[in-house]
């Protein structure tokens, strides 16, 4: 998981390594844990789940979801284990009575714009600016389980955001965070949330703006801006009684699917007074993002996560 910012920042450098000025735009998603990439210069979109088959009431799921289009990414990752009663279930490899669940999936979304342009008055040959983005979206990461034996368990979820930018010849930033919880026999249990998550209780409406950098004027320049989410759950029972029932249950879901953006309103960058930025394959005009859309639907939802999710709280509610 940490090793995805490393990987982003390497793409953005080698994204702009030669590139020519007022090239075709470049769009992207990969769906990481199926193997799903797509690259070209007309926005994409892909979507991927993987379920095992439901045997006792039990089922583990994971979903991916990715949009890249002109100013506007979109991403969702999900990973669910809802195992009511292991008993019965195949033991972990090497860990003596385990059972045990590992899931982490991410959708990664960029899109690069290389005819941005800013112009103004005469005579100068770059200026301060600033960039502006929206982040709308949601994130949960959530364990549950009972353990009647003496078998000590644990579990974990977390799900994370990550927005990286890099803009003209030099500047590069980004913005992330996390949110976890943990469970366990010996620790209790416990939430934490890092980054841009910090203080949100799951819903996330942020407008982030980068520290000011040079820029060029009349002279096009690139733009790279890029959305991942990811998702991981993992549950570890280890010296469980083959005769009693253990239920485990994890979930964690990193929904950016309406969006990373130019701002619907405002100012696409911050500019010095009669300075203005235009990009065709952006949909930038007058420093105004224009393809702001009217709706953005989530991913189709699943029954079957439903019911999951539904027999969780049950479960929760049912306990003494």
């Amino acid at each position: 998981m940490a090793a995805r910012p490393i990987i982003l920042a390497v793409l953005a450098a080698a994204l702009f390594a030669g590139e020519p000025a007022n090239a075709a735009p470049l769009f992207s998603v990969e769906l990481d844990f199926g193997g799903v990439e797509e690259r070209g210069p007309e926005p994409i979109t892909l979507n991927q789940e993987t379920r095992s088959n439901i045997d006792e009431g039990n089922f583990d799921f994971e979903s991916a979801f990715g949009a890249a289009g002109r100013g506007i990414l979109r991403t969702s990752a999900r990973a669910t284990i809802f195992w009511p009663d292991i008993r019965g279930f195949p033991l972990c490899s090497g860990i003596p009575g385990g059972h045990c669940n590992r899931y982490s999936n991410e959708a990664i979304a960029f899109f690069r714009l290389d005819d941005v342009i800013i112009t103004g008055p005469g005579g100068a040959s770059e200026v301060s600016a600033s960039l502006n983005l929206r982040l709308d979206g949601s994130t949960s990461a959530n364990t549950f389980f009972t353990n009647p034996s003496t078998s000590f368990t644990s579990s974990a979820a977390s799900a994370n955001v990550d927005v990286s930018v890099a803009v003209g010849p030099s500047f590069r930033t980004r913005f992330d965070g996390s949110a976890q919880t943990f469970s366990s026999d010996l620790r209790g249990s416990r939430s934490e949330s890092t980054g841009i998550l910090t203080g949100f209780s799951g819903l996330l409406d942020l407008d982030l703006t980068t520290a000011a950098f040079m820029l060029p004027v009349d002279t096009f320049f690139p733009l790279f801006v890029s959305l991942g989410g990811s998702a991981r759950i993992e549950v570890d029972v280890r010296g469980a009684d083959p005769g009693l029932p253990v239920q485990r249950i994890a979930e964690a879901q990193s929904s950016f699917a309406n969006s990373l953006s130019f701002p619907f309103s405002g100012p696409v960058f911050v500019l010095p007074t009669g300075f203005t930025a235009n990009s065709e394959s952006g949909l930038i005009r007058d420093n105004m993002w224009i393809g702001a859309p009217t709706s953005v639907p989530e991913p189709s939802a699943l029954l079957l996560v439903a019911l999951g999710l539904a027999a969780l709280v049950a479960a929760r509610r049912s306990l003494p």
